[in-house]
Protein backbone atom coordinates (compact mmCIF):
# COMPACT_ATOMS: atom_id res chain seq x y z
CA UNK A 1 0.00 0.00 0.00
CA UNK A 2 1.72 3.40 -1.17
CA UNK A 3 2.13 5.90 1.42
CA UNK A 4 1.33 9.77 1.05
CA UNK A 5 4.14 11.40 -1.02
CA UNK A 6 3.38 14.61 1.18
CA UNK A 7 3.83 12.88 4.93
CA UNK A 8 6.75 11.51 3.93
CA UNK A 9 8.82 14.00 1.57
CA UNK A 10 7.68 16.82 4.35
CA UNK A 11 6.14 15.35 7.76
CA UNK A 12 6.16 18.65 8.87
CA UNK A 13 3.44 20.04 6.26
CA UNK A 14 1.34 17.10 6.57
CA UNK A 15 -2.34 18.50 5.30
CA UNK A 16 -4.53 19.13 7.74
CA UNK A 17 -2.12 20.39 10.24
CA UNK A 18 -2.16 23.95 12.20
CA UNK A 19 0.65 25.87 11.25
CA UNK A 20 2.69 27.77 14.48
CA UNK A 21 3.95 30.88 14.15
CA UNK A 22 6.97 31.25 16.79
CA UNK A 23 8.84 34.19 18.35
CA UNK A 24 10.37 35.21 21.97
CA UNK A 25 8.92 36.98 24.22
CA UNK A 26 10.22 40.53 25.41
CA UNK A 27 11.87 41.04 21.94
CA UNK A 28 11.03 43.18 18.99
CA UNK A 29 11.68 42.95 15.63
CA UNK A 30 10.67 41.66 12.29
CA UNK A 31 9.36 38.31 11.77
CA UNK A 32 8.26 36.12 8.84
CA UNK A 33 5.69 33.49 7.94
CA UNK A 34 4.87 31.45 5.45
CA UNK A 35 0.74 30.63 4.94
CA UNK A 36 -0.15 27.26 4.23
CA UNK A 37 -3.23 25.77 2.55
CA UNK A 38 -4.35 22.94 4.65
CA UNK A 39 -5.92 21.02 1.91
CA UNK A 40 -2.98 21.09 -0.32
CA UNK A 41 0.30 21.49 1.99
CA UNK A 42 1.41 24.47 -0.12
CA UNK A 43 1.83 28.33 0.20
CA UNK A 44 -1.64 29.89 -0.22
CA UNK A 45 -1.63 32.49 -3.04
CA UNK A 46 -1.80 35.99 -1.29
CA UNK A 47 -2.24 37.30 -4.71
CA UNK A 48 -6.26 38.63 -4.66
CA UNK A 49 -5.51 39.86 -1.08
CA UNK A 50 -2.60 42.28 -1.87
CA UNK A 51 -2.96 45.83 -2.19
CA UNK A 52 -2.99 48.96 0.51
CA UNK A 53 -6.29 49.36 2.45
CA UNK A 54 -6.79 52.43 3.99
CA UNK A 55 -8.11 51.37 7.32
CA UNK A 56 -6.07 51.24 10.36
CA UNK A 57 -5.08 48.33 11.80
CA UNK A 58 -7.46 49.18 15.56
CA UNK A 59 -10.17 50.57 13.05
CA UNK A 60 -13.30 48.75 13.43
CA UNK A 61 -14.45 49.80 10.08
CA UNK A 62 -13.52 46.95 7.16
CA UNK A 63 -15.22 48.85 4.28
CA UNK A 64 -11.99 48.61 2.37
CA UNK A 65 -9.84 46.23 4.28
CA UNK A 66 -7.20 44.24 2.63
CA UNK A 67 -4.72 42.30 2.97
CA UNK A 68 -3.87 39.50 5.56
CA UNK A 69 -4.46 40.62 9.05
CA UNK A 70 -3.05 38.37 12.43
CA UNK A 71 -5.81 37.92 15.13
CA UNK A 72 -4.78 35.95 18.71
CA UNK A 73 -6.38 35.21 21.59
CA UNK A 74 -5.50 33.20 25.03
CA UNK A 75 -8.48 31.32 24.71
CA UNK A 76 -10.80 30.70 21.52
CA UNK A 77 -13.77 31.76 23.80
CA UNK A 78 -11.77 35.30 24.72
CA UNK A 79 -14.55 38.41 23.93
CA UNK A 80 -10.77 39.94 23.79
CA UNK A 81 -7.91 39.62 21.77
CA UNK A 82 -4.03 39.58 23.09
CA UNK A 83 -2.62 41.10 19.53
CA UNK A 84 -4.41 41.97 15.69
CA UNK A 85 -2.59 43.56 13.61
CA UNK A 86 -2.15 43.72 9.74
CA UNK A 87 0.26 41.70 8.17
CA UNK A 88 2.88 42.81 5.18
CA UNK A 89 2.68 40.84 2.09
CA UNK A 90 6.26 40.39 0.46
CA UNK A 91 5.67 37.41 -1.80
CA UNK A 92 1.90 37.30 -2.38
CA UNK A 93 2.67 34.01 -5.03
CA UNK A 94 4.92 32.64 -2.37
CA UNK A 95 2.23 33.06 0.42
CA UNK A 96 4.94 35.10 2.57
CA UNK A 97 3.96 37.81 5.02
CA UNK A 98 5.78 39.52 7.86
CA UNK A 99 5.74 42.25 10.51
CA UNK A 100 7.60 43.72 13.60
CA UNK A 101 6.79 42.63 16.84
CA UNK A 102 7.24 45.44 20.03
CA UNK A 103 8.53 44.13 23.17
CA UNK A 104 4.83 45.30 24.20
CA UNK A 105 2.97 42.86 21.64
CA UNK A 106 5.52 39.81 23.03
CA UNK A 107 5.55 41.11 26.83
CA UNK A 108 3.61 37.82 27.49
CA UNK A 109 4.92 34.42 26.81
CA UNK A 110 2.42 31.63 25.92
CA UNK A 111 0.83 29.35 23.95
CA UNK A 112 -1.91 30.96 22.25
CA UNK A 113 -4.62 30.38 19.30
CA UNK A 114 -5.08 32.54 16.47
CA UNK A 115 -5.96 32.99 12.82
CA UNK A 116 -4.92 34.82 9.77
CA UNK A 117 -7.61 36.54 8.27
CA UNK A 118 -7.47 37.05 4.54
CA UNK A 119 -9.16 40.42 3.31
CA UNK A 120 -10.17 41.72 0.02
CA UNK A 121 -12.19 45.04 -0.36
CA UNK A 122 -13.71 44.94 2.74
CA UNK A 123 -14.74 41.51 2.57
CA UNK A 124 -13.21 38.45 4.99
CA UNK A 125 -12.51 35.80 2.26
CA UNK A 126 -10.62 33.22 4.50
CA UNK A 127 -9.43 31.95 8.07
CA UNK A 128 -6.71 29.98 8.38
CA UNK A 129 -6.12 28.69 12.02
CA UNK A 130 -2.93 28.70 13.54
CA UNK A 131 -0.88 28.72 17.24
CA UNK A 132 0.56 31.96 18.52
CA UNK A 133 3.43 30.78 20.46
CA UNK A 134 5.58 32.97 22.36
CA UNK A 135 8.45 31.19 24.26
CA UNK A 136 9.38 32.60 27.50
CA UNK A 137 12.98 34.59 28.46
CA UNK A 138 14.93 33.84 31.06
CA UNK A 139 14.88 36.76 32.02
CA UNK A 140 11.42 36.24 33.17
CA UNK A 141 12.03 35.93 37.19
CA UNK A 142 8.01 35.03 38.00
CA UNK A 143 7.99 31.93 36.21
CA UNK A 144 4.45 31.34 36.91
CA UNK A 145 3.70 29.95 33.45
CA UNK A 146 3.67 29.08 30.59
CA UNK A 147 5.35 25.72 29.75
CA UNK A 148 7.45 26.47 26.52
CA UNK A 149 7.46 24.24 23.89
CA UNK A 150 11.46 23.39 23.79
CA UNK A 151 10.94 22.62 28.04
CA UNK A 152 8.53 19.86 27.33
CA UNK A 153 10.88 18.54 24.41
CA UNK A 154 13.28 18.73 27.05
CA UNK A 155 11.22 16.17 29.14
CA UNK A 156 10.59 13.79 26.75
CA UNK A 157 14.07 13.87 25.35
CA UNK A 158 12.19 14.56 21.71
CA UNK A 159 15.04 17.12 20.93
CA UNK A 160 16.55 16.68 17.73
CA UNK A 161 16.47 13.88 14.84
CA UNK A 162 19.45 12.64 15.97
CA UNK A 163 18.42 11.23 19.70
CA UNK A 164 15.61 9.41 17.75
CA UNK A 165 18.12 7.14 16.10
CA UNK A 166 15.10 4.82 14.92
CA UNK A 167 12.41 7.51 13.57
CA UNK A 168 15.42 10.22 12.25
CA UNK A 169 12.91 13.28 12.95
CA UNK A 170 11.44 14.95 15.92
CA UNK A 171 8.57 12.38 17.16
CA UNK A 172 6.39 15.35 17.77
CA UNK A 173 6.26 18.41 15.71
CA UNK A 174 5.42 21.71 17.00
CA UNK A 175 2.21 22.41 16.44
CA UNK A 176 1.31 18.96 18.39
CA UNK A 177 3.71 19.86 21.29
CA UNK A 178 1.85 23.70 21.43
CA UNK A 179 -1.61 21.89 21.23
CA UNK A 180 -1.17 19.67 23.87
CA UNK A 181 0.63 22.56 26.41
CA UNK A 182 -3.30 24.56 25.82
CA UNK A 183 -4.89 20.54 26.72
CA UNK A 184 -4.85 20.39 30.18
CA UNK A 185 -6.00 24.11 30.49
CA UNK A 186 -8.64 22.98 28.99
CA UNK A 187 -9.50 20.31 31.08
CA UNK A 188 -8.91 22.08 34.12
CA UNK A 189 -11.50 24.56 32.94
CA UNK A 190 -14.46 22.42 32.29
CA UNK A 191 -13.85 19.86 35.35
CA UNK A 192 -16.21 20.63 38.29
CA UNK A 193 -16.37 22.60 40.31
CA UNK A 194 -15.70 25.62 38.36
CA UNK A 195 -13.65 27.75 40.64
CA UNK A 196 -10.58 29.74 39.05
CA UNK A 197 -10.49 29.33 35.13
CA UNK A 198 -6.84 29.90 33.54
CA UNK A 199 -5.21 30.34 30.53
CA UNK A 200 -2.39 29.01 28.93
CA UNK A 201 -0.86 32.17 29.07
CA UNK A 202 -1.61 32.43 33.62
CA UNK A 203 -1.75 28.75 34.47
CA UNK A 204 0.67 28.61 38.20
CA UNK A 205 1.18 25.22 38.49
CA UNK A 206 3.82 23.91 36.22
CA UNK A 207 5.01 21.13 37.44
CA UNK A 208 1.81 19.11 37.32
CA UNK A 209 0.74 20.79 34.06
CA UNK A 210 3.79 19.28 32.38
CA UNK A 211 2.59 15.69 33.48
CA UNK A 212 -0.76 16.54 32.10
CA UNK A 213 1.48 17.43 28.15
CA UNK A 214 3.29 14.94 28.65
CA UNK A 215 0.44 12.36 28.85
CA UNK A 216 -1.81 13.94 26.02
CA UNK A 217 1.85 13.80 23.57
CA UNK A 218 1.92 9.69 24.35
CA UNK A 219 -1.61 9.58 23.66
CA UNK A 220 -1.75 11.07 20.50
CA UNK A 221 1.76 8.92 19.80
CA UNK A 222 -0.58 6.03 21.23
CA UNK A 223 -3.34 6.48 18.66
CA UNK A 224 -1.18 7.11 15.59
CA UNK A 225 0.67 4.02 16.65
CA UNK A 226 -2.59 1.98 17.05
CA UNK A 227 -4.29 3.29 13.73
CA UNK A 228 -0.65 1.73 11.29
CA UNK A 229 -0.65 -1.59 13.84
CA UNK A 230 -0.14 -4.11 11.27
CA UNK A 231 2.14 -6.90 11.72
CA UNK A 232 4.35 -8.08 9.02
CA UNK A 233 6.28 -11.37 8.92
CA UNK A 234 8.11 -12.88 5.74
CA UNK A 235 11.18 -14.92 5.16
CA UNK A 236 11.21 -15.48 9.37
CA UNK A 237 11.29 -12.14 10.10
CA UNK A 238 8.74 -10.28 11.61
CA UNK A 239 8.37 -6.67 11.81
CA UNK A 240 5.89 -5.02 14.75
CA UNK A 241 7.54 -2.03 15.80
CA UNK A 242 3.99 0.27 15.94
CA UNK A 243 2.67 -2.63 18.23
CA UNK A 244 5.55 -2.61 20.26
CA UNK A 245 5.35 0.89 20.34
CA UNK A 246 1.99 1.78 21.31
CA UNK A 247 1.66 -1.07 24.20
CA UNK A 248 4.97 0.40 26.05
CA UNK A 249 3.38 4.12 25.35
CA UNK A 250 -0.08 3.51 26.29
CA UNK A 251 0.48 2.29 30.36
CA UNK A 252 2.91 6.10 30.93
CA UNK A 253 0.23 8.09 29.00
CA UNK A 254 -2.19 6.42 31.48
CA UNK A 255 0.42 7.18 34.45
CA UNK A 256 0.73 10.41 33.29
CA UNK A 257 -3.13 11.66 33.23
CA UNK A 258 -3.77 9.72 36.43
CA UNK A 259 -1.47 11.80 38.49
CA UNK A 260 -2.17 14.80 36.53
CA UNK A 261 -5.75 14.28 36.94
CA UNK A 262 -5.49 13.18 40.78
CA UNK A 263 -3.71 16.44 41.45
CA UNK A 264 -5.92 18.84 39.48
CA UNK A 265 -9.01 17.53 41.51
CA UNK A 266 -7.61 18.00 44.90
CA UNK A 267 -6.40 21.32 43.92
CA UNK A 268 -9.82 21.91 42.99
CA UNK A 269 -11.24 21.27 46.53
CA UNK A 270 -8.96 22.60 47.76
CA UNK A 271 -9.38 26.08 46.21
CA UNK A 272 -12.72 25.58 46.59
CA UNK A 273 -13.36 24.74 50.42
CA UNK A 274 -10.73 27.74 50.62
CA UNK A 275 -12.70 30.06 48.86
CA UNK A 276 -16.14 29.20 49.86
CA UNK A 277 -15.17 29.77 53.54
CA UNK A 278 -14.42 33.07 52.83
CA UNK A 279 -17.28 33.65 51.00
CA UNK A 280 -19.91 33.01 53.29
CA UNK A 281 -21.08 36.62 54.36
CA UNK A 282 -21.37 37.36 50.79
CA UNK A 283 -25.10 35.82 50.73
CA UNK A 284 -26.26 32.40 48.76
CA UNK A 285 -26.70 34.08 45.31
CA UNK A 286 -23.43 35.95 45.24
CA UNK A 287 -21.57 32.39 46.00
CA UNK A 288 -18.41 31.80 43.71
CA UNK A 289 -17.80 28.36 45.31
CA UNK A 290 -19.53 25.19 44.88
CA UNK A 291 -19.42 22.50 47.73
CA UNK A 292 -18.54 18.90 47.15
Amino acid sequence: MPFAADCIEMPRTCLNQVQTWSVDQDTTGESEFTVLDKATGLPVDLTPYSGSSSSSESSSDTADKQGVELIVKELPSSSTTYLKKMLEITDAVGGKVKTTFTVHELRQGGAYVGALALWAHGDRKRNIPIFFDIEYTMEDVQRKGPLSVAEVRFAIRDLCPQANFLLDEQEFTTSEVVWAIRRPIEQWNETPPPVRRFTPANFPYRYHWLEGVIAELLMIAVSLAQRNDLGYAAGGTSIDDQRRRWQNYLPMAQARRARWEEWMKAKKIEINVRGGFSQLDSGVYGWEYWWV
